[in-house]
């Protein structure tokens, strides 16, 4: 339509030039301020005049049903009743305003002239057509105005907007200078001849949400909210599939445009997201993602003027009114469609994260501190991990990191979306394979408690005499200590030279068992009567002197156990072994690093884009391997008392 306004306006001004001295005259009776300097009220008898949008045979019917226009574009004025000849018309357009002083509304209700005003050909004449009123139109190109003045308190003065508060209102003049024939001239010669009103709804250039519209019609399309999105903190995306009841324009522009919902109060203009990105496209439905804008002037709980709709319990979520509009090339919406979303807080999402991971800790934490000694002032974090024996144990901490990353992702994303998150098959896989690995070693761990002492005379006596040189070890280290030092080498020394101890009476028991076991089966199957009668009469004594062996092993064992110093956990211990001393265990290193850098990385992921992610294959067989590297160890350090 611009592109017409152009060469259109050429013609006509060239047409005006040729007309000569009536024209000359007439633009020369113009005042230097025709717009404001004009009656207030039409000039009566002059006619009927009708304001709309220029439309043309080209455009489609949603254009034809518009009752605003862009400035910079067009509009046609139709006056019925009347036709001037070889006069000059000013067509002038200022906000309509309310309230406030008749001062306050002259200053914001000041009118601009158009640059330009042509009068359309007259139609070609019939016999009928003599019988039927006389109509004259103009098209007139909307200048640019002043911003709208909003109503900053009820009563202020205002522009006059269009119902759902969108766009603002115009107030449209059209003014005929010169002689109209047959009538005397105005006695004011600065005053037009013809002074006519009407109004239009007036959006600016680059506004495409403060449309008119808003209306729920059977055309306007449909919009569905995608699942898992309800709601959104500012920065977040949502996801919207509109389905048209026509066709869309293959070149159609898209605009996705926010405003707080409320109760009651002024809802203000919708505010637009800026390039939403198209997702999918078909002939009568699009997918569209939209950021949510930081959207102004947000209501408060303290508000009366502007009461909000809260989505959750009248308290929390405000909701916000999401505006859906596509348009063709000629700026006319094909689809208008309204839904209504919930707007979140990153912060509140983070405050009620925190809440429940504190609630959840302090459970667990009050658990494992009534299963520990009341000397045990274990780490409140390490408590939970620690085993029976008052180690951390790698596989629980494994379990436990993994519940409170799944855990803290689910609420971060319920309090943002308001709908649970999905749980990727990557992330299951994780959870199995760190479950399995503490079933695992749960199971190794169980298994050696249950296989009771070894009675194998040459394995029980070399492992009594490493016991005893680690006992004596500790002794001369405790030995070189001083203060709380030395309270801490002290006791360790004692519960090695226990466990030695326990360890030599296992070695002689076996060697008791071991002899009896010999003599008795000697008894039985010696050839010799004279062998056979004398290991038939030491037998019974070797296996009483067996049975008190094995009752010492026992009461060692006790005391070994009763030695066993209260032990508090340590964050080394899930990198460190215990099988013979204490060193560095490079399986249970790449099982932790592992395990961190995978639980930052579906961190950092949910806090960006509020999903939890697909794991990478790849990654999944290193944590895998990784898992049955360490469960293997596990099998190769039989004495590892930790899971």
């Amino acid at each position: 339509m611009a592109g017409r306004t152009s060469w259109k306006s050429i013609a006509y001004l060239n047409a005006i030039l040729a007309a000569g001295g009536a024209c000359s005259s007439a633009l020369a009776a113009t005042p230097p301020d025709p717009c404001n300097h004009v009656p207030k009220t039409s000039t009566a008898g002059a006619g009927d005049i009708s304001v709309k949008p220029y439309t043309s045979s080209t455009l489609n019917s949603a254009q034809s049903l518009k009752t605003w226009q862009r400035e910079g574009k067009e509009i046609e004025i139709s006056i019925v009743g009347w036709k001037p000849t070889d006069l000059t018309t000013v067509v002038c357009f200022g906000w309509k305003v309310e309230g406030g002083t008749e001062e306050e509304r002259q200053k914001f209700g000041k009118f601009v002239q158009s640059p330009s005003v042509i009068q359309s050909e007259p139609a070609a004449g019939s016999d009928k057509a003599a019988t039927l009123p006389k109509i004259t139109k103009f098209t007139a190109v909307i200048p640019t105005l002043d911003p709208p003045k909003k109503h900053d308190q009820p009563g202020d003065v205002g522009v006059v907007r269009t119902q759902n508060n969108t766009n603002p209102t115009a107030e449209v003049r059209l003014l005929i200078f010169g002689n109209k024939p047959a009538a005397p001239p105005p006695a004011n010669p600065d005053e037009p001849t013809v002074a006519l009103f009407s109004s239009i709804g007036v959006v600016a250039a680059d506004n495409y949400c403060d449309i008119p519209g808003l209306t729920t019609r059977t055309d306007n399309g449909i919009v569905i909210l995608s699942d898992h999105k309800n709601w959104q903190s500012v920065g977040g995306e949502f996801e919207f599939t509109i389905n048209s009841t026509s066709p869309l324009p293959p070149d159609a522009l898209i605009k996705v445009c926010y405003r707080w919902k409320l109760k009651a109060g002024d809802p203000g203009e919708f505010l637009d997201s800026r390039n939403p990105r198209l997702l999918d496209k078909q002939s009568r439905s699009i997918k569209i993602a939209s950021r949510v804008p930081p959207i102004e002037h947000a209501p408060s709980w303290f508000s009366k003027q502007r009461v909000a709709d809260y989505a959750v319990l009248g308290i929390a979520v405000p909701r916000a009114d999401v505006r859906v509009l596509v348009f063709d090339r000629d700026d006319s919406p094909v689809v208008d469609v309204v839904t209504t979303v919930g707007i979140t807080q990153f912060l509140a999402a983070i405050i009620v994260v925190l809440a429940v991971l504190g609630i959840a800790s302090f459970g667990l934490v009050g658990v494992c501190r009534q299963r520990l000694s009341p000397s045990h002032h274990a780490n409140a974090l390490l408590c939970v991990i620690t085993s029976r024996r008052g180690f951390a144990s790698l596989s629980q901490f494994q379990v436990v990191l993994w519940t409170f990353v799944v855990l803290a992702s689910s609420i971060y994303v319920m309090a943002l979306s308001g709908s649970l998150i999905e749980i990727t098959s990557g992330t299951l896989v994780l959870l199995g394979i760190s479950g399995a690995a503490i079933i695992t070693s749960k199971a190794k761990s169980e298994q050696d408690a249950a296989k009771g002492p070894s009675m194998d005379p040459v394995a029980t006596r070399q492992l009594a005499t490493t016991a005893q040189i680690d006992a004596d070890k500790l002794k001369a280290k405790a030995a070189l200590l001083t203060g709380d030092e030395k309270k801490e080498a002290d006791a360790a020394a004692r519960e090695a030279q226990a466990k030695a101890d326990a360890a030599k009476a296992n070695a002689d028991a076996a060697a008791a068992v071991d002899t009896a076991l010999k003599m008795r089966a000697t008894a039985i199957n010696s050839t010799d009567p004279a062998q056979k009668s004398q290991a038939a009469a030491d037998a019974p004594k070797l296996e009483a002197d067996a049975d008190i062996k094995q009752r010492e092993m026992a009461d060692a064992a006790a005391r070994a156990m009763q030695a066993v110093k209260v032990r508090h956990p340590r964050w080394s211990d899930l990198v460190m072994e215990e099988t013979q001393g204490r060193e560095l265990d490079v399986t249970r290193v790449q099982m932790v690093f592992f395990t961190l850098v995978t639980a930052a990385f579906v961190l950092l992921t949910v806090a960006t884009t509020y999903e939890i992610p697909e794991i990478p294959q790849g990654f999944l067989y290193l944590m895998g391997i990784s898992n049955s590297v360490y469960v293997g160890s596990k099998f190769v350090n039989n004495n590892d008392a930790r899971s």
